[in-house]
């Protein structure tokens, strides 16, 4: 399953990462913004449009955090995949069932 440049958009991002669980069969591909700048597990609120001046851009998790929350809602193990800078930073990683 892919899931690319959705999960910041997500007002629940632990509940959309939980349906994207049910919904893979043996992995998915999460593609998003995240901290780039912080290791601890965060998961941080962009209110209005203060993330590239977007409204409906709404959270930026950490790798650590993403990971956590991927293993909390099912996936066994998660694998950085890339990580890299456009008007943001982002990164792509696949989770296992």
């Amino acid at each position: 399953m892919l899931f690319f440049g959705v999960l910041y958009h997500q007002r629940n991002p632990l509940l959309a990462l939980e349906h994207v669980s049910r919904l893979a069969r043996e992995c998915a591909v999460i593609e998003t913004h995240y901290l780039k700048s912080e290791t601890r597990p965060v998961l941080r609120f962009y209110p209005g449009n203060s993330l590239n001046q977007d409204p409906t851009n709404y959270w930026g998790p950490s790798l650590s955090c993403l990971e956590m929350m991927l293993q909390e809602v099912g996936f066994r193990s998660v694998k950085l995949v890339d990580t890299w800078s456009s008007d943001d930073d982002r990164a792509t990683l696949t989770a296992y069932k």
